[in-house]
């Protein structure tokens, strides 16, 4: 301060004042290390500076002006001059906003200079913090109590814990005393209001010191029960931010997961499992899985369930918003192998109730598992294995075959056994779709793998099966707990039974037939015309149903008798389907006819054996017998050798070559339009036929041609070959004569 002073006449003589210290409105409290802390609400436009009148103001006519030099820092203001009058609201200057943008502390004065005087004030000093705590960093996460964390905040939680949450806050860099940690309760999904502060801490100055000197530090915050059940029940995230006395805010922390639940802790009951209810779970139980149920409970919407079995836990489950009682879980067969099949188990079973993150578990229940097998483990569910050999069928017409040659006998069947047989497992054979085995094999002590073990199986067993082109012959293992299966051997069983109620064949008294005809033996011959085809009728029966098929079998013998003997190798026969039946054949039987275009090879052979063939020798016999195939049954066959036809197309002292060229002729003109036969005197035959063209080898026309047949010379037989432009035509066929 000057202590020179200027005179001025007239005026009294005045001593310069002690300018006091500059003033900021709006200064927080001073705490240690921080004073006169500037808010950042004031920092947002250039800062106004009280000062107060000085004592040697021109407050008087005459009085010589005063100009006002304020500083920020070594920073020079504009200045202000007041001179009488003046207005004492002007009693401030401004520090520019780009001043304020600079932090740390600042250094206010002014200086008052007249013609009297030239003096500077006392210097007031502000803080300014544009430093946000954490230093901007994200905070680190609201840190809940392990229990919350398990099961979120109870009755139970706030009860023991004094009717308080009491959660940590990590440590953050700058903390301060009277730092704001406002927190966050949001509900999920969030709702309105979730954006307003839930609950505030203030940082003390304990906490300050300690956060200052131990970085590991946390700040203990006991949120009230009061405020957090304000909220009510559900899932929330809960996160905060940090403010400074400045008004300086961090970023939002993360937000951490919690849930509030005032509900009563679930009664739960042990699960049941149906499978254990005869005390054992064994592979049948099994093979598609083990189904737990789970009791009714105070259930809520949003609750899950996990099943636990024996070490393994489910996925979670949903019980759903409607749920239906019991709830059933599926445990699969690779939760049920996960210790190997092997040897029996005992396998504790429990589930747990999962309600946001609280967790009940129910009692548990013990069960006992047995997957054991006999012979090879199959790793997969399924029930048949193909580590087991497959059988093999010895029928009598070779492997996996069986036949009419097996009828009534018992059938063989052979299969290599697996290794490491135990006494007392047992082989069961099962034959095509019966439900019994067919046979069985208990293994012996002197047993080994690989041996080859032989099963008998009664005919009737067979039969009851049936037949089919691919019948399924397998076995199964079994070790008094649990049965596994070998692959299938697909066996052709074709075989028919005799069956002695099938009606017999009868054979229709044919026109021409004598009145003592017999259906049951007739005797076929010329009078009947057997080239016109052979007729058979089966009486109605009740097994003549629709869709069955009938196979007539034809077949003819040398003798009479139905034998060949002396001609053994004498053979004329075939077979022909009928069918399907329709359902009229069970009430109005079955007629079948052989047909005409067969006479040659099936009719003649047997009645007419060739002109070289002794008299005595030309007739013969043949049968006709059938048998009936329907749906899924063993075919049956009607006895047979009791109704036949006997055959003999020579009449009695006839010349066997003069018949045989009768028998030819009158097949032919059986088939000719217009023809005629007769015998004229002498026993010769004659044939007349018409002739409407000229015949190819006679090569000439005649509308009537004439042919006697005598004993020594060629006789054409003319048969129709065709038409030419409309008109028959006919050819010429040698007959050999005596």
């Amino acid at each position: 301060m000057s202590n020179d002073t200027p005179e001025r006449p007239g005026l009294p003589e005045r001593l310069p004042d002690v300018f006091l210290p500059p003033r900021v409105e709006g200064t927080l409290p001073d705490l240690p290390g921080e004073t006169n802390l500037l808010p950042i609400s004031l920092l947002s436009a250039a800062l106004r500076v009280e000062f107060d009148q000085w004592g040697a103001a021109p407050i008087s006519p005459g009085e010589f002006p005063a100009t006002v030099h304020p500083y920020w820092d070594t920073h020079a203001l504009p200045t202000k001059t007041f001179q009488y009058p003046f207005d004492t609201s002007e009693l401030y200057f401004l520090v520019p906003e780009y001043l304020l943008a600079v932090e740390g502390p600042h250094r206010i004065k002014y200086r008052i200079a007249s013609e009297l005087y030239d003096d500077e004030s006392e210097v007031t000093t502000v803080l300014i913090d544009w430093r946000a705590p954490s230093f901007n960093a994200i905070p680190g996460i609201v840190l809940l109590p392990p229990e919350v964390i398990a099961n979120g905040i109870t009755e139970e939680y706030l009860a023991d814990n004094g009717g308080l949450l009491t959660v940590d806050i990590p440590h953050y860099s700058g903390t301060k005393t009277e730092d704001q940690i406002e927190f966050y309760w949001q509900h999920v999904p969030i709702q309105p209001g979730d954006d307003l502060i839930f609950f505030t801490h203030t940082v003390t100055a304990d906490e300050a010191e300690q956060a200052q000197n131990d970085p590991a530090s946390r700040i203990t915050v006991n949120i009230p029960e009061a405020v957090i059940k304000a909220r009510g029940q559900g899932d929330f995230v809960v996160k905060y931010l940090l403010k400074d006395r400045a008004g300086n805010t961090s970023v939002y922390s993360q937000g951490t997961p919690v849930t509030v639940d005032f509900t009563v802790t679930p009664v739960l009951a042990a699960p049941q499992v149906p499978a254990f209810n005869d005390g054992l779970i064994n592979r049948a139980d099994s093979l598609n899985g083990v189904q737990v149920q789970i009791g009714r409970y105070e259930w809520r919407s949003g609750d899950r369930f996990v099943v636990h079995w024996g070490a393994q836990t489910s996925f979670e489950t949903s019980v759903g918003n409607s749920p239906v009682f019991p709830l059933l879980h599926l445990v699969p067969w690779e939760v049920l192998t996960v210790n190997g099949t092997s040897a029996r188990e005992t396998v504790p079973v429990a589930f747990s109730i999962l309600r946001g993150p609280r967790r009940w578990r129910s009692p548990e229940l013990s069960v006992v598992l047995d997957l054991t097998v006999a012979g090879p483990i199959n790793p997969d569910p399924n029930p048949v294995n193909p580590r087991l050999a497959r059988v093999t069928v010895k029928g009598r017409g070779g492997d996996n075959r069986i036949g009419d040659e097996d009828v009534g006998t018992q059938v063989k069947v052979e299969l290599a056994l697996y290794p490491d047989p135990n006494p007392g497992e047992e082989l069961r054979l099962y034959w095509g779709q019966l439900a019994e085995p067919v046979a069985r094999y208990t293994v012996n002590a002197s047993d080994a793998g690989g041996d080859i073990l032989e099963f008998f199986v009664p005919w009737q067993r067979v039969v009851d099966a049936g037949v089919s082109a691919a019948m399924p012959v397998r076995y199964l293992t079994f070790n008094g707990v649990n049965s596994q299966q070998s692959e299938d051997t697909l066996v052709t069983i074709s075989f028919s039974v005799i069956e002695p109620t099938l009606p017999k064949v009868f054979y229709p008294k044919p026109e021409g037939a004598p009145h003592n005809w017999d259906e049951r033996i007739p005797q076929f011959n010329c009078a009947v015309k057997p080239w016109r085809g052979m007729t058979v009728y089966l009486p109605a029966d009740p097994r003549f149903v629709a869709g069955a098929r009938i196979v007539f079998h034809w077949q003819g013998y040398y003798r009479e008798n139905l034998t060949n003997s002396g001609h053994e190798s004498f053979y004329v026969g075939d077979d022909f389907e009928v069918g399907p039946l329709d359902a009229s054949a069970a009430r109005d039987g079955v007629t079948f006819t052989l047909p005409a275009s067969r006479f040659k090879d099936l009719i003649e052979p047997i009645g007419f054996k060739g002109v070289s063939t002794p008299i005595q020798d030309q007739n013969g016999s043949a049968e006709m017998w059938y048998t009936l195939y329907r749906e899924g049954q063993v075919p049956i066959t009607n006895k047979r050798r009791e109704n036949y036809a006997r055959i003999s197309l020579i009449p009695p002292g006839a010349n066997a070559r003069v018949t045989g060229i009768t028998i030819r002729m009158m097949i032919a003109g059986a088939r000719l339009p217009l023809a005629s036969r007769f015998m004229p005197k002498g026993g010769y035959p004659r044939y007349w036929t018409a002739c409407a063209a000229g015949c190819e080898g006679c090569k000439r026309r005649a509308s009537l041609a004439k042919h006697r047949v005598t004993g020594a010379s060629p006789v054409s037989v003319h048969q129709p070959c065709g038409d030419v432009d409309g008109k028959p035509q006919y050819r010429r066929v040698e007959q050999e004569t005596d």
